[in-house]
């Protein structure tokens, strides 16, 4: 998460819980999806809830974002084992 630190803050916020929403404005290929993946992961470990992801269509969700996802399942041990 730090080669975007930008992106940083808006996990930490996200993660702490304190606001019933937040908004990213960033540009395109800036590590909106690893700042997603990186709180979904977090969020399954810690407290798991059901999570929505909406992608910008059925390929995107299909060819990029279900493989990262299921790489982040696979090798983070906590969520492997779960």
């Amino acid at each position: 998460p730090f080669l975007t630190p930008y992106a940083v803050a808006f996990g930490r916020a996200v993660a702490s819980r304190l606001y019933r929403r937040g908004v990213m404005c960033i540009s395109a290929q800036s590590g909106k999806t690893d700042t997603l993946l990186d709180i979904i992961g977090q969020r399954l470990d810690q407290r798991p809830v059901p999570i929505l992801y909406v992608g910008p269509n059925q390929q995107y969700l299909r060819e990029q974002f279900n493989p990262r996802l299921m790489d982040l399942i696979d090798e983070a041990p906590a969520l492997a084992g779960k």
